[in-house]
């Protein structure tokens, strides 16, 4: 079928953190089929209702009798007011199905799940109503500033017409130019407001990100001052499709961010390199798409953020400074040229730990070896896998499992383990989420493990900023990760004492 809007229909399925094998349609609120993804073609192509006709599929005619007619009369009043709704329907050539309906602007995301999956609908549910609330933020803030930009020219403009009239020294002239400069600093900040929602015009050319950093440097060390410390790590090799002007507003704003959360001193590291995102690694990170990038990673070792703190951190207007001192537009305008550039940004924080900002921006040509997966075989080595984020666990084990290793995940995975291991054998290595480090080792450690030798890789959303002083840890690495470098890293895991 031929694809109405599908860049409409890619962001709704970016928001819900839908994955590529979860059926997907795009409908009108008059249910006609406007789009739909590979895995619904395939669930209902049965049903002839995808095929392309001179007037478009309606939803209703994949509903099997007689549930059909009760579906009709649920619709018509449900549409007046959408709100998130799962019903269990009857679909033809699908069989029984759990059917999401998310409203999305003026279309409806459906979403067809196997009965009794009861863990995707929270999820999916928060998930696209912060995602719908920044959309919309988003599209207010973009009216307002070009509303707001008409205004100035008029107030900046008569204010030039009227100084031509007044001569250097006049007491009004001062005036003049006051009013002028309080204009000039307002459109900035409408400025501000249309990165955010996404509405300026870009420049777009073949950049290199380290040599961005490098070039800007001399001015990151004179904006930190002497308290703080600066370290840069140029690695990556490919060049992004981006803006400069616009990316170069992208790190001043994180760096006066760091700069604002250590007021007595710290370190701050920006660190760049290239990253191939696979299926499996856009999975565990929703909003992230398949595709090659370059990566900038900020880091900081200031106050750190509390959770309700992350759940605002790019809304506009929203700031955590004192009166005065914040317009709360420097990370909204982050978000917006991110999302501009069709890029992803993630942040972690811990409170007194600091926090971390990652970005990445589409190559301009995409290189087919960046962090491609190493070919060493991990046949017959076995490797637990811990951590309570279920995405990041099922792309590790899955990374590993694609090179022959035969992976353990959870604390059910280590039973498993154990009961099937001879008397003294050791797993390969552990992974394992830095949240659960104290905890883990302690149960491991109840297990029989000999955690002291056994080589372990922590993965941390706050990156690799300081070391642990475990004797085992071989590595401790950030979370968002391809997965040759994951590869790459096990290979250099020995048990120690050997």
């Amino acid at each position: 079928m031929t694809l109405s809007n599908p860049s409409a229909f890619d962001e709704a399925l970016l928001a819900a953190a839908a994955l590529p094998v979860q059926p997907a349609l795009w409908l009108s609120v008059e249910m006609h089929v406007l789009a739909a993804n590979a895995a619904a073609q395939r669930v209902l192509g049965g049903a002839d209702v995808l095929d392309d006709e001179p007037v478009l599929p309606r939803f209703c005619d994949c509903v099997e009798e007689p549930a059909r007619r009760d579906f009709l009369v649920f619709w018509e009043e449900w549409a007046d007011k959408p709100t998130m709704t799962s019903l269990m329907l009857t679909l033809r050539g699908a069989g029984i199905r759990q059917v999401d309906f998310l409203p999305w602007g003026e279309n409806i995301l459906v979403l067809l799940r196997e009965p009794g999956d009861t863990q995707a609908a929270p999820v999916l549910n928060s998930q696209l109503i912060q995602s719908q609330k920044m959309e919309t933020i988003g599209r207010l803030a973009g009216g307002l500033a070009h509303s707001f930009n008409n205004t100035l020219m008029g107030v900046i403009g008569y204010c030039e017409l009227a100084m031509m009239d007044v001569e250097d020294g006049h007491p009004v002239r001062f005036h003049l130019e006051t009013i002028k400069e309080i204009g000039e600093k307002a459109s900035k900040l409408s400025r501000q407001l249309l990165a955010y929602s996404r509405k300026q015009q870009l420049q777009l050319a073949a950049l290199p990100l380290g040599d961005l950093i490098s070039d800007m440097e001399p001015m990151l060390h004179h904006w930190l001052g002497k308290k703080a410390w600066l370290k840069t790590v140029q690695e990556d090799r490919w060049p992004v499709w981006g803006d400069r002007g616009q990316l170069e507003q992208v790190v001043m704003n994180l760096v006066f961010n760091a700069r604002d959360a250590m007021p007595e001193g710290g370190k701050l590291s920006l660190c760049t390199r290239d990253i191939l995102v696979d299926t499996d690694l856009a999975q565990a990170f929703p909003g992230l798409r398949p595709g090659s990038y370059g990566l900038l990673q900020v880091l900081d070792t200031g106050f750190g953020m509390n959770a309700e703190t992350l759940a605002n951190i790019f809304e506009p207007f929203y700031t955590t400074k004192s009166h005065g001192k914040g317009t709360g537009l420097g990370l909204a305008t982050v978000y917006g040229v991110i999302k501009q550039h069709r890029g992803y940004i993630g942040v972690a924080s811990e409170v007194g730990r600091g926090s971390s900002f990652t970005l990445l921006v589409p190559h301009a040509d995409a290189p087919e070896r960046a962090g491609s997966p190493a070919t060493t075989s991990l046949s017959g080595r076995h490797y637990l896998v811990l951590s309570e984020e279920r995405r990041w666990a099922h792309y590790t084990a899955a990374v590993l499992r694609a090179q022959g290793g035969d992976v353990y995940v959870g604390w059910t995975g280590l039973q498993r383990w154990r009961r099937g291991v001879k008397a003294g054998e050791s797993p390969a290595a552990l992974l394992i989420d830095e949240s659960m480090l104290a905890a883990g080792r302690e149960r491991l450690r109840a297990a029989g493990l000999d955690t002291e030798r056994l080589p372990s890789l922590v993965f941390s959303g706050l990156g690799s900023q300081t070391p642990l002083a475990i004797p085992a840890v071989t590595a401790r690495l950030p979370k968002l990760i391809a997965a040759g470098e994951l590869l790459a890293a096990l290979s250099r895991c020995q048990p120690l004492g050997k």
